[in-house]
């Protein structure tokens, strides 16, 4: 436990980085003369890189030890941050979008060993799906630290340059701290040979990059993986724009809305480490995937008639089953995914995961930036979150009778 501990500390730096663009949206906008799709290209930057590094990453492993990748993908955060802070300094756009991208480079990769880490270390202990819980849930902390740190600093006149500056330094204290990991899994890996100093155990089969790989993937995997796309596109891309969403979607204050669309993180930062707890003991893991892909749909058709017939109530209430879905789907989904494929595949399958993830993001960020800026209103949007949630309950539908069999 102290390994994972140490290891998702980064984690709360790069997840309170990631989220800087959703709080500042309105600022950056106004800053830098950006139009919506300008700026949801600050997050398209970051899902480009993954989609081709992670699998790279992911096929490294199998001959370097996975701490000295993990090690290299912090450093990339810093430099991507670092190059953000300097371009909102010089007021050059590009320079901000080449940050972003540096960063998604390095912050994709890092997600994808992170799970991998928490299986290496819990495989055998029957506890996976709490160790995973838990990281993500250091990572939801840096994410509602980011959605009230940062409007403090806005209140106290502090400019972008500066608040982007101190978050370049919470990044780089919390990766220094996070790195007394390295040395915990060198000091076992020399301890204990079964422990494995590269994916785990070695490769059973000749490392293969290419899409041949996938045949080795049982059809449980991939109907996990459509779930994964579906249900993580809807949450995310939410989350992206929710706080303006709020505010003028809804006519809540910043405070408020901040409060509102840091409900997910708050719910995951205090139940994350339980849920991933009661998964590891209860088990029906299908059935609560199930359960947990149906309320994040009862959120966005709640949100959807509150568009026509606003209420503070049921969106309050949207907001909390939205929290609570997303903190169980969360602490069930990736432990499910390592679970359903060979061990020594474990590794490649997390790559490919996060690198379709972050495919699926970088095109769906990029329509809800063409539809925002083509329609009037949040309807047509949040009718494309009712759509991918409806799809993330079919694809669970489908791993419930595919784990059937």
């Amino acid at each position: 436990w102290w390994a994972i501990g140490f290891a998702s500390i980064a984690s709360f730096g790069y997840f309170y980085v990631l989220d800087n663009p959703e709080v500042l949206q309105e600022e950056l906008e106004n800053t830098y003369n950006l139009s919506n799709t300008q700026y949801n290209l600050f997050y398209t930057a970051i899902s480009l890189p993954g989609i081709f590094i992670t699998p790279t990453m992911g096929w490294i492993t199998r001959f370097i030890a996975i701490r000295h990748v993990w090690l290299l993908c912090l450093m990339l955060i810093i430099m991507g941050q670092a190059g953000f802070a300097l371009g909102a300094a010089v007021e050059v756009y590009g320079l901000m979008l080449l940050g972003r991208f540096i960063f998604g480079a390095g912050m994709s990769s890092v997600i994808s060993l992170q799970l991998s880490i928490a299986y290496r270390w819990f495989k055998t202990d029957m506890e996976l799906a709490t160790a995973v819980s838990f990281g993500i849930s250091v990572g939801h902390l840096g994410s509602v630290v980011n959605n009230f740190l940062n409007p403090f600093f806005l209140k106290k006149g502090l400019s972008l340059p500066t608040i982007l500056t101190i978050s370049l330094v919470i990044v780089v204290v919390a990766v220094i701290i996070s790195s007394y990991f390295y040395f915990l899994d060198r000091q076992y890996s020399r301890k204990l040979p079964e422990f494995g100093d590269s994916q785990h155990l070695a490769p059973t089969s000749t490392p293969n990059l290419g899409f041949g790989v996938l045949k080795q993937f049982p059809p449980l995997w991939i109907f996990l993986t459509l779930s994964i796309l579906a249900t993580y596109c809807c949450v995310y891309n939410f989350l992206f724009i929710g706080n303006e969403y709020m505010q003028i979607g809804f006519g809540y204050e910043k405070y408020y809305a901040s409060l509102l669309v840091s409900m997910p993180a708050l719910c995951s930062l205090c139940l994350g480490p339980f849920c991933g707890a009661f998964v590891d003991r209860f088990g029906r893991r299908t059935h609560l995937l199930g359960f947990a892909s149906c309320g994040i749909l009862t959120c966005h058709t709640l949100l959807l008639g509150s568009i026509y017939s606003p209420s503070s109530i049921v969106i309050g209430f949207a907001m909390v089953i939205f929290g609570l879905s997303y903190t169980l789907y969360s602490s069930l989904i990736w432990a499910c995914l390592s679970m359903s494929v060979p061990e020594d595949l474990v590794i490649t399958s997390n790559g490919i995961v996060v690198s379709l993830q972050t495919a699926a993001l970088m095109l769906s960020t990029l329509l809800i930036g063409t539809i925002r800026d083509n329609s009037t209103g949040y309807a047509t949007m949040q009718g494309f979150f009712v759509f991918l949630s409806i799809l993330g309950v079919i694809f669970a539908f489908f791993v419930f009778k595919q784990n059937l069999k």
